[in-house]
C-alpha cells in the first residue's frame, strides 16, 4: 500500500509541478457573501463599460461609413466658396467695366479742343476776373471821385436854374466819396 501511497503522492507533486507549482484544488481566496457581492459589482461594471466601449465603437464605425458623403459636401462647399469669389470678382469687373465706359461717354462729351487745355485755367481764370475787378474798382473810383468835384464845385458856385430844376440834390442827400456803395450811387444817379 505504500506504493500505491507513493504513486498517489507523486502524481500529486507531478500535478502540481505541471500546474506552475500551485494547487488547483485547493482554493486560495476565502469566499465570502461580500466578496461575492463585491465580485458581481465590478462584474456588472465591467459589462457597463463593454457596452459603452461597444457603443463608442459602433458610433465611430456610423461616423466614418458618413466619411465619404461628408468629403464630398466639403469638396463641394470649398467649390461654392471658389465660385462665389469667381463671381464677386466678375462683378467687380462689370462695374469697372460700366465706370469705364460712363467715364469715356463722359470725356467724348467734352468740347474737342480740351486736350489743348494746359491745366491752370482755373489759376489764369482768377488772375484775370482779380484784374478785371481792380479795373471797375478804379473806374468806379474815377466816377465818384468825378461826381465828387462835380457836386463840390456846385455847391460852391451853386447850380444853374436850369440844372436846379432838373436835380434837387440838397447837401444832405450826398455822402462824401468814402460812404459811397454801389447802391447808392445806383438810387442817386
Amino acid at each position: 500500500m505504500d506504493k500505491n501511497k507513493d504513486d498517489q503522492s507523486l502524481a500529486k507533486e507531478l500535478q502540481r509541478q505541471l500546474s506552475g507549482g500551485v494547487k488547483l484544488d485547493a482554493p486560495r481566496i476565502k469566499l465570502t457573501p461580500m466578496f461575492a457581492a463585491h465580485e458581481a459589482t465590478a462584474l456588472g461594471q465591467a459589462r457597463t463599460e463593454r457596452r459603452e466601449t461597444e457603443r463608442h465603437y459602433n458610433d465611430l464605425r456610423q461616423q466614418e461609413a458618413e466619411l465619404p458623403v461628408l468629403e464630398k459636401e466639403t469638396a463641394a462647399a470649398e467649390n461654392a466658396q471658389r465660385r462665389r469669389e469667381q463671381l464677386n470678382q466678375a462683378i467687380d469687373l462689370h462695374h469697372a467695366i460700366q465706370e469705364r465706359k460712363a467715364r469715356a461717354e463722359e470725356a467724348n462729351s467734352f468740347p474737342p479742343d480740351m486736350h489743348l487745355l494746359a491745366g491752370n485755367e482755373v489759376t489764369l481764370l482768377a488772375a484775370y476776373l482779380q484784374e478785371a475787378f481792380a479795373a471797375v474798382a478804379g473806374a468806379a473810383a474815377a466816377i465818384f471821385a468825378a461826381l465828387w468835384a462835380l457836386w463840390d464845385e456846385r455847391r460852391t458856385k451853386g447850380p444853374s436854374p436850369s440844372e436846379e430844376a432838373k436835380h434837387s440834390f440838397t447837401e444832405t442827400d450826398l455822402a462824401p466819396p468814402s460812404e459811397w456803395t454801389p447802391t447808392t450811387v445806383r438810387e442817386r444817379l
